[in-house]
């Protein structure tokens, strides 16, 4: 012991030194080892949610404490929930209260945690798209419904085989009315098969039968909020998890909760071309871009003629960064499928045209012809006035209107 005293004084630097830089590895790879479970409940804390219960709060509005383990504990469960169970077991190690410093900046990690960390389990990816959801819907924060949007994103393509098109559940435009009134008879027709409440043991095939279609038929109804999607959601999340029986009954659970979810997603994304905050609407268009390209694109259009309060003026947005993006993203098209239009909306041919003829951004004026251009597949001029000629020749020579996508 006096050794090690003596020795103190000359190695106080080098030990100090070696110890912050243990201390700092022992953070970041506790951060870095967060386990899903873990990140949920400190989620839920903090937002004040119990999806279990269908309850969540009318506004988002953070605490700044969250239910969680002590840092230690995080570090060394590798990331496991099923290591933290057993810490929890043989130790006591419970979960508590602690300080959040920046709650908002602690919900956006969490969220993104969650997604990172749902792989492709489909019942995570649900839990995760309730809560990415929620936060597009009620955060007052944009940078937080912006990044909640590129989440939904990153959601749609764990699920996506193919292209989004036009028609996909999610969105079709609804009433609310409507819904509920519809969403009222499916859900007593529901009562006498559910868990808990039909006799033990297996149904009868008519039973299944009438169980199932109706299930179907309530996940079929256009939803017209967010709210309703995300009841809708959690009411096949908990019955995937203890209606368990019949394994016919499972899968079909299961496919009917994928499809839930997909609608969830694009309900959200669709929301966000409406959202007053430009950065919201700008990362809105470029995931569906990324999700549909050409076959949403002209929906996009539509979507946002929709939401135009200039109905003199010739901008489809007010924001220059959304204007910009669908020029960039126009880009990538073809001619056959720049011409496409969606109902009575610009197509995005007819954006190209309009923008460079009539915005007030010059910058954005001079990207219009130059995609023109390319689409065209013509040298670009200086100056737009070879955009009238061309498109004169368009409109009213031997080439027929621009043609519809239904």
């Amino acid at each position: 012991m006096s050794v090690l005293i003596s020795m103190a004084p000359s190695m106080a630097p080098s030990m100090k030194s070696s110890s912050l830089h243990l201390l700092g590895t022992l953070v970041v790879f506790g951060s870095s080892c967060a386990s899903y479970d873990e990140t949920r409940i400190a989620f839920d804390s903090m937002a004040g949610m119990d999806p279990s219960t269908l309850s969540e709060p009318r506004e988002a509005s953070y605490g700044e404490k969250a239910l969680m383990h002590g840092w230690v504990t995080e570090a060394f469960s590798f990331g496991s929930d099923d290591v933290l169970s057993v810490y929890e077991s043989v130790f006591g190690n419970e979960r508590s209260s602690s300080d959040v410093d920046a709650p908002d900046q602690f919900v956006r990690e969490s969220l993104t945690t969650l997604v990172d960390l749902s792989g492709q389990d489909l019942e995570r990816l649900a839990e995760s798209a309730y809560r990415v959801s929620y936060v597009l819907a009620k955060d007052p924060q944009p940078l937080s419904r912006a990044i909640a949007t590129h989440l939904s994103g990153r959601l749609m393509q764990e699920r996506q085989s193919a292209p989004v098109p036009p028609d996909a559940a999610g969105l079709a435009q609804a009433r609310a009315q409507d819904y509920l009134a519809e969403a009222r008879v499916l859900h007593k027709r529901l009562k006498p098969h559910w868990p808990g409440i039909r006799a033990a043991g297996a149904m009868s095939e008519s039973a299944r039968n009438e169980y199932l279609d109706t299930l179907t038929a309530l996940v079929a109804l256009p939803a017209a909020t967010s709210q309703q999607e995300r009841e809708r959601l959690q009411l096949l999340l908990e019955l995937t998890r203890t209606d368990l029986l019949e394994t016919a009954i499972q899968d079909r659970l299961r496919e009917l909760l994928a499809g839930c979810l997909d609608s969830l997603v694009l309900h959200g994304i669709a929301d966000s071309l409406m959202d007053p905050d430009p950065h919201v609407r700008e990362t809105a268009v470029f995931q569906f871009w990324r999700l549909g390209g050409k076959s949403l694109l002209p929906w996009v259009l539509d979507r946002l003629e929709l939401n135009r309060t200039d109905t003199v003026g010739r901008v489809i947005d007010p924001s220059p960064e959304v204007r910009r993006r669908l020029l960039q993203c126009i880009w990538s098209l073809d001619l056959a499928s720049a011409e496409q239009r969606y109902d009575k909306a610009l197509s995005p041919l007819e954006y190209l045209q309009t923008t460079a003829i009539y915005d007030n951004e010059r910058h954005l004026k001079f990207l219009a012809t130059e995609c023109l251009a390319h689409l065209l597949d013509r040298p670009n001029e200086v100056g737009s006035h070879w955009v009238k000629i061309w498109w004169e020749g368009y409109v009213h020579g031997p080439k027929k209107p621009i043609g519809t996508q239904d």
